[in-house]
């Protein structure tokens, strides 16, 4: 028998003779596993930022692997966190005059994100928007969390129409997510006094029921109901908003 190395057999299974050319396999461990996956996960974290840093038109500047890895935060929007980190300044907000959008789709979708994550987690659930913009503190406190995590100018009346639009369009789909959940699947007789939603307080709450159980309101659910059925051209892009759709396709 010619000359050869014994590989070292698992149990059960027979010994296997290597030829002196042949390279002995390498055994893969947990540790050798866990250190190719954290290192594919860091590559993957640069090319992302890479794109977002293209798509801004910015240079991405030099960054260390530890400043890439993600730790654990009680705030949601860790996307907008990143590409902060890695641009080195505010993802900047530029909206046309007369426009309620950025044309670009990275702003334009950051601040939807930024914007719904403000409405979930602090203005309160009103039954209609124009309490909303008959508060001025409220729209004033609302507009500067959003600011804080852009670069853009607060005074511009463009900018604070596009984040009343935003406010106005989450706090609808949040409403009616509440009232889909909690109240259309409930009978009339058996809807809670006190507010089943953690985030809501229990006279937000009966100021909804109220507005939900009124004729008018259902009257006018059920004529949108149907003029929905009537729409022949549905929306295709998703969710992006057209102003940035037609920016991305030209």
């Amino acid at each position: 028998m010619p000359p050869g190395r014994v590989m070292a057999s698992t149990p059960g299974q027979k010994k296997r003779i290597l030829e002196p050319d042949e390279p002995a396999l390498d055994r893969v461990t947990r540790q050798k596993a866990k250190m190719a996956t954290t290192t594919d996960h860091q590559e993957s974290l640069l090319r992302m930022d890479s794109e977002t840093s293209v798509q801004m038109g910015d240079e991405l500047p030099h960054m260390d692997e530890d400043a890439m890895t993600t730790k654990t935060r009680l705030r949601k929007g860790k996307g907008l966190e990143r590409i902060t980190k890695s641009v080195g300044r505010k993802v900047p907000i530029q909206i046309a005059e007369g426009m309620k959008r950025p044309e670009k789709p990275l702003q334009a979708a950051k601040l939807a994100s930024e914007c719904g994550l403000v409405t979930r987690s602090h203005p309160p659930v009103l039954p209609h928007f124009k309490l909303y913009k008959n508060n001025a503190s409220l729209l004033e406190n609302y507009i500067g969390k959003v600011d804080a995590n852009f670069e853009m100018n607060t005074d511009s009346e463009t900018i604070k129409t596009a984040c009343k639009d935003i406010l106005q369009k989450h706090s609808k789909n949040r409403r009616h997510q509440i009232k889909k959940k909690y109240f259309d699947t409930i009978a009339a007789n058996t809807v809670s006094i006190k507010s089943p939603v953690p985030d809501l307080t229990d006279g937000e709450w009966q100021a909804l029921v109220e507005m939900w159980s009124t004729p008018r309101h259902k009257g006018t659910c059920v004529s949108n109901k149907m003029n929905r059925e009537k729409v022949v051209y549905n929306q295709r892009t998703g969710s992006r908003h057209y102003t940035s759709h037609i920016f991305a396709t030209k």
